[in-house]
């Protein structure tokens, strides 16, 4: 279970389960990798303010994105910053690395879409790995803007706190059924070319 625990950070709250709850529909197979496109702008399921904090950065990706892991105040989510729109704008904005100086600081996100990735693209972007019976969503976020630049670390509530997946409630909404799964993945490289913002926004 996901830490209950009162964050010390009180800006920092907890709303990637509701949200991913709202979003993945129990009974749909999917055929495409997005869940919810640009869903921070145009859904109802993000009911408090979409902040979270970066803990860590993962690597960079073969086509210059970002990946990472961010936490609201009780979960862990796998993150992506697309290159041709998050890591652009945002060293465009504030002049400097979006790896600098960012780890354990607080960020909006102000747009992001939600995604699955198969097991090649967890294992070549992410460094992970889950069973093959799992699907994972990833927060791919194409916006953000800083929040909170103070890098505090909390080290006994970090470690209590436990990825999304890892939850009962996520394994209710993606276990793949005995006929089937919840997504269909034709393609392991369906999604490259497809993370630009700009280029989805026509």
């Amino acid at each position: 279970m996901g830490s209950k625990r009162q964050h010390p950070l009180p800006f920092l709250q907890s709303w990637l389960q509701s949200t991913v709850e709202t979003l993945i529909r129990k009974d749909y197979t999917y055929s495409h990798n997005i869940v919810a496109k640009n869903f921070i702008q145009s859904s109802s399921a993000v009911k408090l303010t979409p902040i979270l904090r970066i803990s860590s950065f993962i690597k960079t990706t073969k086509d210059n994105s970002i990946t990472a892991v961010l936490t609201d105040s009780t979960h862990k989510i796998l993150v992506k910053f697309p290159f041709k729109s998050a890591i652009i704008n945002f060293e465009n904005t504030y002049k400097r690395r979006i790896t600098q100086d960012t780890v354990h600081t607080l960020v909006v996100i102000k747009d992001a879409n939600l995604i699955f990735q198969n097991r090649q693209q967890l294992k070549e972007q992410f460094d992970v790995l889950y069973p093959n019976e799992l699907d994972i969503i990833v927060l791919e976020i194409l916006d953000l803007t800083l929040f909170q630049q103070e890098q505090i670390k909390f080290t006994s509530v970090d470690n209590s706190l436990h990825f999304i997946y890892d939850e009962r409630w996520y394994a209710r909404l993606c276990i793949r059924p005995k006929i089937g799964q919840k997504y269909i993945s034709t393609d392991p490289d369906e999604y490259e070319g497809m993370i630009s913002h700009d280029e989805d926004s026509e």
